[in-house]
C-alpha cells in the first residue's frame, strides 16, 4: 500500500499540471504592434501631469506623530521621463530623510533606442546628482 501512495500521487500531481498548462498559457499577454503601443503611450502620456511641480506636505504618524516635507516632481524635455524627490524635514527644515526616484529609462517606443545610448541626461544620471 505505502509504495503504490507515491506514484499514485504523483500520477495525480501530473495530471494536475497538465490540465492547468492550458489556461496558464491562455493568459499570455500578446505581443503589441509599435503601432499599438505608441497609441497607448500618447493616450497616457498626461496621466500623472497634475503632480508636477512643488509641493509641501503634513503627515501624522502614530508611529512617529506629527511630520512635514517637501515634494517636487518634473519632467526631463529631452526624455520625456519624470523625476520625483522627497524630503521629509524638522522644525527648522533640517532633512531627516530624502529620496529621488524616476521613471524607467526604457526605450522609445517608436525608434527602438533610448536617450541614455544618444548621450542625453536621463533618470539614472540626474536621480544619482550627476546632472
Amino acid at each position: 500500500m505505502r509504495r503504490t501512495a507515491l506514484p499514485l500521487c504523483a500520477g495525480t500531481l501530473l495530471a494536475s499540471m497538465l490540465a492547468i498548462a492550458p489556461a496558464l498559457r491562455a493568459q499570455a499577454v500578446p505581443k503589441r504592434t509599435p503601432e499599438q503601443m505608441k497609441a497607448s503611450y500618447d493616450a497616457h502620456k498626461g496621466d500623472f501631469d497634475y503632480l508636477l511641480g512643488d509641493w509641501e506636505f503634513t503627515s501624522l504618524s502614530r508611529e512617529y506623530g506629527k511630520g512635514r516635507g517637501y515634494w517636487s516632481a518634473l519632467r526631463l524635455t529631452e526624455t520625456g521621463q519624470i523625476l520625483d524627490e522627497y524630503r521629509v524635514v524638522g522644525d527648522n527644515d533640517e532633512t531627516y530623510t530624502s529620496r529621488r526616484r524616476c521613471a524607467r529609462t526604457t526605450p522609445s517606443p517608436i525608434s527602438g533606442s533610448s536617450s541614455r545610448r544618444r548621450g542625453k541626461p536621463d533618470c539614472r544620471t540626474l536621480a544619482r546628482g550627476a546632472g
